[in-house]
């Protein structure tokens, strides 16, 4: 085993370097698959999702790792190269006319398929959202 504090030759150096980015690479790739495999089997959907996640976490330790200093100044570097772009985005619409509309089931469909018991309302539990939609005005004059 070569000890890489006395070594100074700079070609076993580098091959050493590779073989152990190759042991790497193989370790990442065992640890996606075996993330894959525990997601399966604890049922959770998407388990490429998850994959995906380690990956990523893995891709940006790395570049904290090889450059600390970089990944900061980048972002910084980046976010004032931009100016910002007056009038996108959501705009706030404080003259329209708000129209609330509830969506309820008929009395027909409130019975459970599965077992035939009733389907009553989860109290608390709401989905609210927000759209907006063009009106056609005609007029007659």
């Amino acid at each position: 085993m070569v000890e890489l504090s006395k070594e100074h030759d700079l070609e076993t150096l580098r091959q050493i370097s590779l073989l152990l980015d190759r042991e790497n690479q193989r370790l990442i790739t065992k640890t996606l698959e075996l993330t894959a495999e525990v997601a399966r089997l604890q049922g959770l959907p998407n388990p490429e999702q998850l994959q995906l996640a380690v990956l990523e976490d893995l891709q940006q330790r790395r570049a904290q790792l090889l450059h600390p200093s970089a990944a900061p100044a980048r972002a910084a570097s980046a976010a004032s190269k931009r100016p910002a772009q007056p009038g996108h985005g959501p705009r706030q619409q404080p003259t329209l006319p708000v129209v609330e509309i509830r969506h309820e089931l008929p009395p027909s469909d409130r019975q459970c398929p599965a077992c035939g018991g009733e389907l009553t309302e989860m109290t608390g539990q709401t989905e609210t959202s927000e759209r907006i939609t063009t009106v056609k005005l005609t007029y007659s004059g």
